[in-house]
């Protein structure tokens, strides 16, 4: 009995490590430089898109870090109410794309906020798989940061297939013993 436990912790801790890496990706740019870019009005009823220069990616699995000009990160809200915090939106994405045109991540935003203060603008969102990003404006300079989290799901057949041969250990293991 003491191994089945063993070997059901094991495939529970095989699962939760199972295939994840997170990304740190960090964005830069000027309206005046034409790296970063501004669509559509920071005001109830509206939507805001705005976007920067990718210049830096962290694996902060694997600790290697990628830097230069490597392409953009895209931010578009959903509409933009009033709140509490300022505006608030429900909706929007996240598209970070590469240089060569592929998106190396694409999400969607559960919800964010935009905060002006002192000539400071501040897109705060949070994505549908607990990631978030920042973006920072002031005077026309930008500064972004996206958190992202990718983890693979594994499929239902793979976990059925686990199951059963976790099972198929099980019985062996007492068919030995008996």
């Amino acid at each position: 009995m003491r191994c089945a436990r063993l070997v059901c912790l094991a495939a529970v801790a095989l699962s939760t490590f199972a295939f994840g890496d997170s990304f740190d990706y960090q964005g830069a740019g000027t309206l005046a430089a034409h790296t970063a870019f501004t669509m559509g009005m920071i005001q109830a009823g509206h939507s805001w898109d705005v976007g920067d220069r990718l210049v830096q990616i962290d694996n902060l699995t694997t600790g290697v870090t990628q830097s230069g000009n490597l392409g953009i990160v895209d931010v578009k809200t959903g509409t933009l109410f009033s709140c509490s915090s300022g505006l608030c939106f429900n909706g929007g994405t996240l598209d970070i794309d590469a240089l060569s045109g592929h998106d190396v991540f694409l999400g969607k935003i559960l919800s964010g906020t935009v905060t002006s203060a002192n000539g400071i603008i501040i897109l705060s969102a949070r994505l549908t798989n607990g990631a978030a990003t920042v973006i920072r404006e002031t005077g026309g300079k930008f500064s972004s940061q996206a958190l992202v989290h990718t983890g693979v799901i594994p499929e239902p057949a793979s976990l059925f297939l686990m199951g059963t041969g976790l099972l198929g250990v099980l019985f062996l293991r007492k068919y030995l013993a008996a």
